[in-house]
């Protein structure tokens, strides 16, 4: 009887370890998965921003081929002073439409990249979701088989 007193001890010596342990790293996984949600709702607020960004360039791309389309239809008519500031004119919204379709091309490339870190993220996330379902399980085992332990020491 002092034998499996002993060993019930020691059992339940480990198994107050095991359970501070076992705390320890479900705050841990915890402190984790709220990180990479703040990191996931700021990757979405950058997306959106984004989304934001390009859809202003959009509209601005669209407004400026409708004014350079309307003043094409006006030159036809217009002297030569006219057509000469028809020609700059066409330069600079062409300069201007050049340099939005390239900074609407660069967002949409932070745009895919912001789309792929946030799978990224979501997968991890997962990925930390399922270690904690794990540790729990594995917590629910251990507590079965010490009770199972305690009840064959009191028997």
């Amino acid at each position: 009887l002092a034998t499996e007193k002993i060993k019930f001890e020691r059992h339940s010596s480990q198994w107050k370890d095991l359970e501070g342990m076992l705390q320890k790293e479900s705050e841990v996984l915890n402190m984790s998965i709220k990180e990479f949600e703040m990191q996931l709702n700021e990757k979405n607020r950058l997306v959106n921003e984004f989304e934001h960004q390009l859809s202003l360039l959009e509209t601005q791309n669209a407004e400026i081929k409708t004014s350079r389309d309307e003043t094409k239809k006006k030159a036809r008519f217009a002297e030569n002073k006219f057509k000469n500031d028809l020609a700059r004119k066409e330069s600079e919204l062409a300069n201007c439409l050049k340099t939005n379709e390239a900074r609407i091309t660069e967002l949409q490339e932070s745009l895919d990249q912001l789309m792929e870190d946030l799978a990224s993220s979501q997968e991890e996330n997962d990925d930390l979701k399922r270690n904690m379902e794990a540790v729990e399980l594995e917590f629910k085992y251990a507590r079965i088989e010490f009770e199972e332990c305690r009840e064959s020491t009191d028997a």
